[in-house]
């Protein structure tokens, strides 16, 4: 039997498109299972907070919702290293950190360990990871190659916010490479003094664009360098180099403070977001 199977994990710095693509693999003929399409999105800093102030009226999220109606949601969940890499190499191999190495961000999951993406292709699917997944230091290149921990398919954009997404803006949208160099806050990263096969150095480029960006817009004058709506289209926002699919709206983000954050703890009544709450609260911060 041959069926159209395909899984996307992915995470990235604006989103993910759940988006499937053609792909069959053999399965074996005793398997009479009815699998359907896998979607994993894994998003940074999505706090337990924030979803409580989308919830509370604070902006809608009517995918989150309908997700959460036909789930399960953890209203006390605990990570066992809340740091990307770290965080995100327990989630491919269900190790701790100490089992996998990956102590703290900088450290390079080894890619000879057992991951879920792997199982799922020896099982007959066809695995894709998109956006950021960061398995490896972001210093060391802004095009990793993730196919070793069991991805088929890699359309990879990090928080250098570089990579695939940035080249396909330069060929495609050249309009919008400038508003998109001003996103990149970590010029630090090695690659950007020598970038692209023409090692362009782009760093100069980028320090000057950001200090002479105009954040503020008309609809959005409390717009800061370190918050503000991005200034490009839905369609330049896709973080998928090559894919023409309508990106979900990530064109406009949601300003810090235009959300009002729940106050307190709906089980202790602790406030949660001061920074000098009680000892005795520390421990019930869900964050």
């Amino acid at each position: 039997m041959r069926r159209r199977r395909f899984i996307y994990t992915a995470g990235a710095f604006t989103g993910v498109v759940p988006m499937l693509a053609d792909g069959t693999r053999s399965w074996p003929k005793s398997d009479k299972m009815s699998i359907s399409n896998i979607v994993f999105f894994m998003m940074d800093q999505l706090a337990a907070k924030w979803l409580e102030a989308a919830s509370a009226g604070a902006c809608p999220t009517p995918n989150f919702d309908a997700l959460r109606a036909r789930g399960v949601s953890f209203s006390n969940c605990i990570t066992s290293n809340p740091v990307c890499c770290p965080a995100r190499a327990t989630l491919a191999t269900g190790m701790t950190t100490r089992q996998h190495g990956v102590l703290e961000n900088g450290y390079q999951l080894d890619p000879q360990l057992a991951t879920f993406m792997r199982v799922l292709q020896k099982a007959g699917l066809r695995t894709g990871g998109l956006g950021k997944v960061h398995f490896q230091p972001h210093y060391r290149s802004q095009h990793p190659d993730y196919h070793a921990y069991g991805f088929d398919v890699t359309h990879i954009t990090e928080d250098g916010c570089s990579g695939e997404w940035l080249d396909w803006i330069e060929k495609k949208h050249p309009q919008y490479y400038d508003d998109a160099l001003a996103l990149i806050w970590a010029v630090t990263i090695p690659e950007f003094s020598e970038y692209g096969p023409e090692k362009v150095n782009l760093k100069e480029r980028i320090e000057a664009i950001r200090r002479n960006y105009i954040w503020e817009t008309p609809e959005f004058p409390q717009n800061t360098f370190g918050a503000h709506t991005l200034r490009f289209p839905e369609k330049v926002s896709a973080p998928i180099a090559g894919f023409n699919h309508q990106p979900a709206p990530w064109g406009r983000s949601f300003l810090a403070q235009q959300l009002p954050l729940p106050q307190r703890h709906r089980t202790t009544g602790c406030d949660l977001y001061r920074r000098d709450r009680p000892t005795g609260c520390a421990q019930s911060n869900p964050n």
